[in-house]
């Protein structure tokens, strides 16, 4: 099994423009703003925490759905004020190095679902690939494209959790943080309500019968 080199870098072309304008509209007026070097001294931080767990994190990943990554290098940017994005991957300074782990696991989810050796949503026509309505036959027409897609990645992540890392405090604390935000507690409940494992098969099989029809 191939598993990708994930590169964590400070963002600082980010950080020095569109963050600053994101600062505008969202900081405190009270709120410190802090130094390249600091941003620097906190990338290394992260970077050493996810390498604790890198290649178990990955291997699990992978394993648990057959599946491999696209790209054999992944770029994780991280600047102050964005929202963490899969795609492109960017993340931000808000948590400590140990939930850091946690958000770069699920965004990496989101792009091992979207862009792996079986099929990939990259450099095709918005749409094409249709797991949306894959995944709505899977879990139901009734959610939100938010909470339709974050389905198989909470699974995943409950996966690494409690099977990969045996630490049941990281599912504990997303299920409280994701608890504020409508669509990411609907996907939990339903994750909660069901078998996570049973999800990932079913997953794992639909990634299997896709590949035999391309």
């Amino acid at each position: 099994m191939k598993l990708p080199e994930v590169r964590i870098q400070y963002a600082w072309l980010l950080a020095n423009g569109p963050s600053k304008v994101l600062r505008e509209k969202l900081a405190k007026p009270d709120e410190k703003e802090y130094t390249d070097d600091d941003y620097d001294r906190w990338t290394t931080k992260y970077r050493k925490a996810w390498q604790e767990h890198e290649r178990k994190i990955l291997t699990g990943m992978c394993t648990v759905l057959d599946l491999e990554f696209y790209m054999p290098v992944i770029d994780a940017g991280v600047a102050p004020w964005f929202i963490p994005t899969s795609d492109p991957l960017i993340l931000n300074f808000r948590t400590e190095p140990d939930q850091f782990v946690d958000t770069l696991t699920h965004e990496l989810f989101h792009i091992l679902l979207t862009d792996n050796n079986i099929l990939t949503i990259q450099n095709k026509p918005q749409g094409e690939i249709g797991l949306r309505e894959r995944w709505q036959k899977m879990y139901g027409k009734g959610f939100s494209f938010k909470t339709i897609v974050h389905i198989p990645v909470h699974a995943g992540l409950k996966y690494v959790y409690l099977d990969v890392l045996d630490e049941p405090k990281r599912l504990e604390r997303d299920l409280s943080d994701s608890a504020k935000w409508p669509d990411y507690k609907a996907a939990w409940d339903y994750v909660e309500a069901h078998d996570y494992k049973q999800i990932l098969k079913e997953l794992k099989a639909d990634y299997k019968k896709y590949g035999q029809t391309k």
